[in-house]
């Protein structure tokens, strides 16, 4: 198989189309790919004579960048994890190592933060009244890591968050009526605990509120 470049030509201001004849016997196909004007450099691309690895290098760089360019794209409509715009990239029809490779660079250009992204959502918890492990696992099936929840969750406390106080705002804004029968009382504790308070926040909580009143 003989591969030739038939022509640079330039789209806007940093994009160059490259056109690449591979022909075998009679069989000729032709193939375009845009990549950046970077790309053509450090590739020293030019017209006339190349090779298949050439070939397969630009049609990588080309679909990575048409990946990096929808993954912006989908920034655009809100923050993401690295895990969930991952997901999003491969149902557009990305394969998974040119979705992962786009992540990376997003995350390098700092487009995509995924730690501060991750306190946001967690700061979004707080303002909801939930408790750490309500907080936790809304972050994890957002598709956060390990490491980036628990920097969230340390965040917060270092903003003084106080899982009983929030606690204790759920009761004053959702249980204004504390004598309420045992089934009455546990069903309310039930509740607490789905928004993730721990049962010492849950009975500090329930305290303070009473003393209040």
């Amino acid at each position: 198989m003989t591969v030739t470049i038939l022509s640079l030509a330039a789209r806007g201001e940093d994009e160059i189309a490259v056109t690449f004849a591979l022909r075998e016997g009679e069989h000729q196909q032709i193939e375009a790919f845009t990549v950046s004007a970077a790309d053509v450099a450090d590739l020293r691309l030019c017209r006339g004579d190349s090779d298949r690895e050439t070939f397969d290098a630009v049609g990588h760089l080309a679909e990575l960048r048409r990946a990096r360019k929808q993954g912006l794209y989908l920034l655009g409509y809100g923050a993401c994890s690295r895990r969930t715009l991952c997901e999003k990239l491969r149902r557009k029809g990305f394969p998974k190592e040119i979705a992962e490779e786009a992540v990376a660079l997003l995350c390098r250009d700092g487009y995509l933060n995924p730690a501060a992204d991750a306190l946001r959502e967690a700061q979004r918890g707080v303002a909801k009244l939930w408790g750490k492990r309500r907080i936790a696992a809304a972050l994890f099936s957002k598709g956060y890591d390990e490491a980036e929840i628990q920097d969230a969750l340390f965040s917060l406390e270092d903003e003084g968050v106080d899982y009983a106080e929030l606690c204790a705002e759920r009761i004053r804004q959702t249980m204004p009526d504390l004598s309420a029968d045992p089934a009455t009382k546990r069903k309310r504790i039930a509740s607490l605990e789905r928004c993730g308070f721990t049962h010492s926040e849950i009975r500090e909580a329930f305290k303070q509120v009473s003393e209040e009143s």
